[in-house]
């Protein structure tokens, strides 16, 4: 079953990335159109982190609990696995898909998360979700950054200035069960 959402969402992006009108006129246009990267970097990202789901399917199925983001073609990667050898097996795969520019490896070596602590980090991801969005910056909307939470520890992701990062930051660590901020922001021009 998971194979084949990750084998349709590889389909609809392809299908998708060949036609720019439709990308523009439907959801994931909507998305790129509120997005600091260009539409191709939009693309790429979900071609990456399809394409790594996939492999890692195909070759290790569920032995480990890996969370995979891609932002402007450098890949985060959050969970657990049981191993140091599978750990180190899961970078060389990540590092060898075509565009990825570099790999944030926050994985840690042990047992998987609960689906509880899965459920919290959730949770907390869409807290800080909406204090972005509360946010009143010039030039910045909440769909600038990407959150990822994992055992508490938030991971922001996003092309900002250094005032919307110091910003992001800040707001942030005021969220209510945030254990650590740790910031994967590369600078916007």
């Amino acid at each position: 079953m998971r194979k084949t959402v990750a084998i349709f969402s590889v389909f609809a992006t392809l299908l998708l990335s060949g036609c720019p009108a439709a990308v523009l006129g439907g959801v994931t246009g909507g998305l790129m159109a509120n997005d600091n990267r260009t539409a191709g970097s939009f693309i790429e990202d979900e071609l990456i982190e399809n394409k790594i789901r996939l492999r890692l399917l195909d070759d290790i199925g569920d032995k480990a609990n890996v969370g995979i983001t891609s932002y402007n073609r450098f890949v985060l990667l959050t969970g657990q696995v049981p191993t140091e050898e599978l750990h180190q097996h899961i970078l060389a795969i990540v590092k060898g898909i075509e565009n990825v520019r570099g790999v944030h490896d926050k994985m840690k070596t042990g047992n998987p998360s609960s689906f509880s602590a899965r459920s919290s980090d959730t949770v907390l991801t869409a807290r800080v979700k909406t204090a972005l969005c509360r946010l009143q910056i010039e030039n910045f909307s909440c769909l600038d950054v990407k959150v990822v939470t994992e055992k508490g520890v938030v991971y922001l992701l996003g092309l900002l200035n250094r005032a919307q990062e110091a910003i992001a930051i800040k707001t942030t660590r005021s969220v209510k069960g945030v254990l650590k901020v740790v910031k994967i922001i590369q600078r916007r021009q």
